[in-house]
């Protein structure tokens, strides 16, 4: 999506005990925090002006990996 904002709070779903990490070339971000079973949550931080690709990646309890991408239009 498009913002002004240098910082955004991402959310998603995820299977129920699936560890999730999320990564990106242009930005950091803070801790993942899990609000249920099934949810989670990160504020991104340091997005650059223009496209900031995030990748998130869920790991299952079996091992099971599942990846999704987004991306973070800022223009300050």
């Amino acid at each position: 999506g498009l913002t002004n904002l240098a910082s955004q709070l991402i959310t998603g779903t995820r299977e129920a005990g699936a560890i999730v990490t999320v990564s990106s070339d242009t930005a950091t971000f803070g801790d993942i925090s899990y609000p249920t079973a099934t949810t989670w949550s990160v504020m991104v931080n340091a997005l650059v002006a223009g496209a900031n690709d995030i990748v998130v990646t869920a790991v299952d309890a079996v091992g099971s990996v599942t990846n999704a991408t987004a991306r973070i239009l800022y223009e300050p």
